[in-house]
């Protein structure tokens, strides 16, 4: 027999191969996801270990997952499941056995604890972790961009708030919720009804500590918010994600943006903030109030948002709010170009001819350049055009022309370089025809 297996040793061959190939690439996968792993575990020990929070905002428990950003997915003993993934430009993802999902605009846990429950139905409780590797998102929640940071002790409670109640040695109340009723009260076994409406988590906590003297010595109380609900923010028009949200805690213009998946590709050149006056004006210069004095309202420009330059329009978002984001204005190119269409101005209040029809991807060999034209509407319902020499702006020989929104820059054929292009066309046309004559004699 061992002789048998020495002289046909080469027939096992391919099969030892491939039960080498598929054990090296097992192991490549566990690796990838143990290494996952292993960078989860070690951001929750230095977290346990060191009492301030962290400064990078890839490891913030709120950081707001942004568009483009990478993402490292591992699901627990499942490699072929576990990879890294950036975040698309329409907020999604793509998860095997689950499909798309919406990511930007949503915090780590979130979306693990969503990936979870989707995996739920293929494996027996999945264990999932993300982690977000690198930040490119418009709207990263970093230090420099959030001078007020989010905090739930200072939150202030609202109706319709949930809470969940920590008591040590209190097993009465000890892990049980309440919610915020419309009379701003909550009511918890051995305490009963206390008002909650209008004070911050640390106040609920030291009122409960209060209540409990009567019971234990030294009580131990913590109070979380498990479902915020009291401080809506509606986000509006031209961003990824719009909607209401609920506010967690003080909130910056830039944070809540982020939350709605940031800004789409048409977003206009400002943000308005509608706040009612009842909370105090808008602290911008921009403000001004309604017709109704009932609201006040103000606009921040895009590009020095994003930019950082002005600090103060990163204004404090308060419940109630209303973000609008309107669409950017157009610029429209038609005619002998190679690609005709309308183009968004975005954070540019103009844009030049020149750059116009570098977008429309320059002229066609037919154009009439010298007989271009802008048709421009005015405010009596009449269009004015202004002619325009490309011929001499290309060269140089006449200053670039400004194109205001709505404008429409129209390149006309001219008929002579068409008929000459046909007739060039058909003399080619003619001469392979004798040509290809020629050789078949």
């Amino acid at each position: 027999m061992k002789i048998e297996l020495l002289q046909n040793w080469w027939k096992l061959l391919p099969i030892v191969l491939l039960l080498g190939t598929s054990l090296w690439g097992q192991s490549g996968q566990n690796a990838s996801a143990t290494n996952a792993l292993r960078q989860q575990a070690s951001f929750t020990a230095g977290a346990s270990k060191d009492s301030v929070p962290s400064r990078t905002p890839a490891r913030d428990t709120n950081f707001v997952i942004g568009n483009e950003d990478v993402l490292a997915i591992s699901v627990w003993n499942e490699p072929e499941l576990s990879r890294v993934i950036t975040v698309r430009t329409d907020g999604k993802i793509s998860i095997p056995l689950i499909g798309e999902l919406q990511a930007s605009g949503k915090m780590p846990k979130e979306l693990q604890a969503e990936i979870a429950t989707g995996l739920q139905s293929f494996i027996s409780e999945p264990e999932v972790t993300v982690i977000v590797q690198e930040i490119k998102s418009a709207f990263a929640q970093t230090p420099s961009s959030s001078p007020t940071p989010t905090s739930t002790e200072k939150y202030v409670l609202g109706s319709d708030d949930q809470i969940t109640v920590r008591a040590l040695e209190v097993e009465e109340i000890d892990g049980k919720t309440a919610r915020v009723d419309l009379q701003g009260y909550i009511d918890l076994p051995l305490i009963g009804k206390i008002r909650a409406a209008g004070l911050s988590v640390d106040a609920v906590e030291t009122e409960l500590s209060n209540r409990l003297r009567k019971y234990v010595r030294d009580p131990q109380v913590s109070v979380t918010v498990s479902e915020y609900h009291s401080q809506p923010v509606s986000v509006l028009g031209a961003v990824n994600t719009p909607g209401v949200y609920n506010l967690t805690g003080p909130s910056t213009l830039e944070q809540v943006l982020s939350r709605a998946g940031g800004l789409r590709s048409d977003a206009g050149n400002t943000i308005s903030i509608t706040r009612r006056q009842a909370l105090g004006p808008i602290p911008l210069t921009s403000a001004k109030s309604d017709t109704t004095g009932e609201f006040s309202t103000a606009q921040v420009n895009v590009k020095s948002l994003l930019e950082g330059r002005n600090p103060q329009d990163n204004i404090t978002v308060m419940p109630t709010d209303i973000i609008s984001v309107p669409r950017a204005e157009l610029v429209y190119v038609v005619g002998a170009v190679h690609k005709p269409g309308g183009f968004v101005l975005n954070e540019r209040e103009s844009m030049t001819v020149l750059q116009a029809l570098s977008m429309s991807e320059g002229l066609e060999r037919t154009s009439a350049a010298k007989s271009a034209r802008i048709i421009r509407s005015s405010t009596s319902s009449q269009r004015t055009e202004i002619p325009v020499n490309l011929s001499s702006i290309l060269s140089g020989k006449s200053p670039d022309v400004p194109l205001l929104a709505n404008d429409i820059l129209f390149v006309p054929n001219s008929a002579g370089k068409s008929a000459a292009l046909r007739a060039l066309e058909a003399a080619l046309q003619a001469g392979t025809f004798a040509s290809s004559y020629a050789i078949v004699r």
